[in-house]
């Protein structure tokens, strides 16, 4: 071969090489793109949680009132969603009645939710802050005679 032959031999030689590197950059850089969103597609959908979990449960408790003595409170005590119900709700008159949350009769140691309308058959008192779970009774409560009206043990 002669300087001409040689010189035509490296040119096509080398242009063919860095046309091979470029060509398996290209492709190599292709490939590595598509794997980690693949990857990442697959790590966000293994680390996804349903939506329909929640981190608090809701508690569901029911009751039935009744009255102790005179002054009488009847009908279902209902606890869920963060609420409390009275449905089918009647009660003798009192000048201050209201609905606790205790652990036994004790008021003392209840929650007050609210002031009960008289004419209500229907109410839903909110437990936002309250744990429903501490307690263990609902009671009618006249606040001004200090007298209970009815009671529901929960359960």
């Amino acid at each position: 071969m002669h300087i001409n032959g040689w010189s035509d031999y490296m040119k096509k030689f080398l242009s063919t090489g860095i046309s091979l590197m470029v060509a398996t950059v290209v492709m190599a850089g292709c490939g590595m793109q598509d794997t980690p969103a693949e990857s990442n597609k697959q790590a966000s959908t293994a680390t996804e949680m349903p939506q329909s979990i929640t981190t608090e449960m809701p508690v569901m408790k029911t009751g039935m009132l009744s009255g102790d003595g005179k002054e009488i409170s009847e009908g279902k005590v209902e606890i869920k969603d963060g609420k409390i119900m009275l449905s089918d709700f009647k009660t003798s008159k009192g000048p201050d009645l209201h609905i606790y949350l205790t652990k036994g009769k004790d008021v003392t140691m209840g929650k007050s939710l609210g002031k009960i309308d008289l004419k209500q058959t229907e109410q839903s008192f909110d437990l936002t802050g309250v744990d429903p779970a501490e307690y263990d009774t609902v009671l009618i409560y006249c606040d001004k005679a200090h007298v209970i009206f009815g009671s529901a043990s929960l359960s």
